[in-house]
């Protein structure tokens, strides 16, 4: 794979995971009156999220020196956007909860793995201003997530923010899945 569609393969599958963490919160509004929600019960959406994340990106690090990272990766876009179209038929407080967790499960993944694996394709040189560039799929993601979730969710409702917030993640995800390749690694010797 070439080097700027792996570039671009990874900036837009963290732009994506930005705003599929935002439509949430611009959506909360329309949750609270179509679901009957509690502040603490909105609180506590956002909140598993960040706990799942926070607990699960560890577990990743772990995994990475172990398994496939472009499968990590992929799999990774693949369950943060499922997840994210699984809020999408929420019926109630419960079934919009676990989808959430999962979301940190994807997300945490893509965002332990997606940094290292960029920067390796690149000479040592040209790490700062890749990852620089990479990382503005973080304020542009954020934005994009309220603007499109906010503007979405007044015109088509909230079920509809949240189909187009994951939509483009299960393609992409497939892409990263089958396109991107890793080369061989090689152990470092350790000193006993």
């Amino acid at each position: 794979m070439k080097i700027k569609r792996l570039f671009w393969i990874l900036f837009f599958l963290n732009l994506l995971n930005y705003l599929d963490r935002q439509v949430l919160y611009v959506v909360f509004p329309l949750l609270q009156t179509d679901l009957h929600l509690s502040d603490m019960q909105l609180g506590l959406l956002g909140s598993v999220f960040m706990g799942v994340y926070m607990c699960y990106a560890p577990i990743m690090g772990f995994l990475a020196d172990r398994l496939p990272r472009p499968r990590l990766i992929g799999l990774s876009a693949l369950l943060w956007s499922g997840a994210t179209l699984a809020c999408a038929g929420a019926k109630n407080y419960i079934s919009l909860l676990i989808p959430r967790a999962v979301i940190g499960v994807g997300e945490g993944g893509f965002t332990t793995l997606a940094q290292p694996f960029l920067a390796e394709k690149f000479p040592q040189k040209k790490h700062a201003p890749l990852l620089a560039a990479f990382s503005l799929a973080l304020p542009i993601g954020s934005a994009l997530g309220y603007i499109v979730g906010g503007w979405v969710g007044q015109h088509a409702g909230w079920r509809i923010a949240f189909m187009i917030a994951g939509i483009p993640g299960v393609f992409l995800g497939i892409l990263a899945w089958v396109g991107l390749k890793e080369r061989p690694r090689q152990l470092s010797p350790t000193k006993e």
